[in-house]
Protein backbone atom coordinates (compact mmCIF):
# COMPACT_ATOMS: atom_id res chain seq x y z
CA UNK A 1 0.00 0.00 0.00
CA UNK A 2 2.61 2.18 0.75
CA UNK A 3 4.26 1.84 -3.06
CA UNK A 4 0.46 2.71 -4.44
CA UNK A 5 0.57 6.14 -1.62
CA UNK A 6 3.55 7.10 -3.19
CA UNK A 7 2.86 6.98 -6.68
CA UNK A 8 -0.68 8.47 -5.80
CA UNK A 9 1.29 11.33 -4.55
CA UNK A 10 4.10 11.53 -7.37
CA UNK A 11 2.19 11.55 -9.81
CA UNK A 12 -0.25 14.51 -7.93
CA UNK A 13 2.83 16.54 -7.66
CA UNK A 14 3.72 15.78 -11.39
CA UNK A 15 0.03 17.13 -12.26
CA UNK A 16 0.25 20.43 -9.94
CA UNK A 17 3.91 21.23 -11.50
CA UNK A 18 2.26 20.55 -15.06
CA UNK A 19 -0.62 22.59 -14.42
CA UNK A 20 1.82 25.45 -12.72
CA UNK A 21 3.93 25.67 -16.07
CA UNK A 22 0.68 25.70 -18.25
CA UNK A 23 -0.98 28.83 -16.31
CA UNK A 24 2.67 30.60 -16.28
CA UNK A 25 2.74 29.69 -20.46
CA UNK A 26 -1.03 30.63 -21.14
CA UNK A 27 -0.98 33.89 -19.40
CA UNK A 28 2.33 34.76 -21.15
CA UNK A 29 0.67 34.18 -24.69
CA UNK A 30 -2.44 36.18 -23.31
CA UNK A 31 0.10 39.17 -22.69
CA UNK A 32 1.87 38.62 -25.88
CA UNK A 33 -1.17 38.42 -27.97
CA UNK A 34 -2.39 41.68 -25.83
CA UNK A 35 1.05 43.36 -26.71
CA UNK A 36 0.83 42.53 -30.27
CA UNK A 37 -3.01 43.54 -30.79
CA UNK A 38 -1.77 47.14 -29.06
CA UNK A 39 0.97 47.59 -31.54
CA UNK A 40 -1.08 47.01 -33.95
CA UNK A 41 -3.79 49.50 -33.15
CA UNK A 42 -0.71 52.23 -32.64
CA UNK A 43 0.23 51.45 -36.28
CA UNK A 44 -2.98 51.60 -37.62
CA UNK A 45 -3.33 55.17 -35.47
CA UNK A 46 -0.16 56.47 -36.42
CA UNK A 47 -0.89 55.95 -40.09
CA UNK A 48 -4.24 57.54 -39.88
CA UNK A 49 -2.64 60.56 -38.19
CA UNK A 50 -0.17 60.38 -41.00
CA UNK A 51 -2.92 60.51 -43.60
CA UNK A 52 -4.99 63.35 -42.18
CA UNK A 53 -2.37 65.67 -41.31
CA UNK A 54 -0.33 64.75 -44.45
CA UNK A 55 -0.85 67.73 -47.24
CA UNK A 56 0.01 65.47 -50.06
CA UNK A 57 -2.11 62.61 -49.39
CA UNK A 58 -4.96 65.67 -48.92
CA UNK A 59 -4.11 67.39 -52.07
CA UNK A 60 -4.67 63.43 -53.62
CA UNK A 61 -7.80 63.17 -52.15
CA UNK A 62 -9.62 66.60 -53.00
CA UNK A 63 -8.35 65.31 -57.22
CA UNK A 64 -9.70 61.92 -56.75
CA UNK A 65 -12.88 63.99 -55.64
CA UNK A 66 -13.09 66.92 -58.32
CA UNK A 67 -12.28 64.06 -60.86
CA UNK A 68 -15.03 61.91 -59.93
CA UNK A 69 -17.43 65.01 -59.80
CA UNK A 70 -16.27 65.88 -62.78
CA UNK A 71 -17.12 62.44 -64.55
CA UNK A 72 -20.66 62.51 -63.11
CA UNK A 73 -21.44 65.68 -64.21
CA UNK A 74 -20.39 65.00 -67.81
CA UNK A 75 -22.33 61.74 -67.68
CA UNK A 76 -25.48 63.86 -66.99
CA UNK A 77 -25.18 66.08 -70.16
Amino acid sequence: MNKIGSLESQLMESFKDKEEKEVVATAADAKRIEEKELATHIAEMNMKHRQKFNNNWRKKNKKKRNTAKASRKANRK
